[in-house]
């Protein structure tokens, strides 16, 4: 019994050292953020271990420099709150995995607020998924080795998508409508870069929902089967996007299927195609 009591002991002891030495090398976070938060202070990084969940008059702002990791399967969740990340050209945030395996997402969802600027997203599952979100900004940002989608977004509008550098993707941006009076519309993909994914920007149209006036423009696509792919899905409420001066290298990959490089490819009426190279 003695023996037992000990190694308990020592067990718990060592767990408490380990927490502690955590603790001191990371500002460890998760669950609900409630009011105004502001992560990059210090220079210590922060550790999300569960996931973390910012609602309705909840804000968080990431400073320049701001190092965050994330578990693996690990998300945050925004619905309804603030999600600014301030980042610069010389300190940019970054969001990598805490460990060899991947984080999950930023999920975002609602009436939610979300300005991402110079951020650099590494080693995830997916990296921002969108849906029913309206009036997103994300600009001078990477995604690299993202095994899906690096971004991802179901029936929003008015969304910028700017200055962003996209390597090694499988998509890396998914933008579909879907269902009855809803709409995929007025969305910007303007001057981005894609390097080596598998499709680079997909739209996709279907169940009566409308995808008109998305611009997809002075962006440069190198080194993906397939750079554009805009369809309908028999959706006669699709229509009226532009495809316009953007530039596309030769893949100079092996030709597997008729799929394989592709620079536009469109099963969507009325979509002006001018000015690319």
């Amino acid at each position: 019994y003695i023996k037992k009591t000990s190694l308990l002991l020592c067990t718990i002891m060592i767990w408490l050292l380990s927490f502690e030495a955590k603790a001191q090398q990371f500002h460890i976070v998760g669950g609900n953020l409630v009011g105004e938060n502001v992560w990059g202070t210090d220079d210590i990084p922060y550790y999300i271990e569960s996931n973390l969940y910012i609602s309705a008059f909840a804000t968080l702002k990431i400073l320049p420099g701001t190092k965050v990791y994330i578990d693996n399967s690990i998300s945050i969740f925004i619905n309804g709150g603030r999600f600014e990340v301030s980042g610069t050209e010389e300190d940019p945030v970054e969001f990598d995995a805490f460990s060899s395996i991947n984080w999950k997402s930023i999920n975002i969802v609602g009436n939610s607020t979300i300005i991402i600027n110079n951020a650099i997203f590494s080693n995830a599952e997916n990296g921002i998924e969108v849906k029913k979100c309206d009036n997103i900004s994300i600009t001078n940002s990477i995604f690299r080795d993202i095994y899906y989608n690096s971004i991802s977004i179901t029936n929003s509008n008015n969304c910028e998508i700017s200055d962003c550098t996209f390597d090694r993707i499988y998509n890396s941006i998914y933008f579909s409508a879907y269902g009855l009076n809803e709409s995929c519309s007025n969305n910007t993909i303007f001057n981005n870069k894609f390097i080596n994914g598998n499709k680079n920007i997909y739209f996709s149209s279907s169940n009566e929902a409308t995808c008109n006036n998305n611009i997809i423009k002075n962006n440069i696509f190198e080194g993906s089967p397939v750079s554009v792919h805009l369809e309908n899905s028999n959706n006669f409420n699709s229509g009226i996007n532009y495809v316009n001066q953007n530039i596309f290298y030769s893949n100079n990959i092996p030709i597997n299927n008729p799929s394989d490089n592709i620079g536009i490819y469109l099963s969507m009426d009325s979509v002006y195609i001018e000015n690319n190279i």
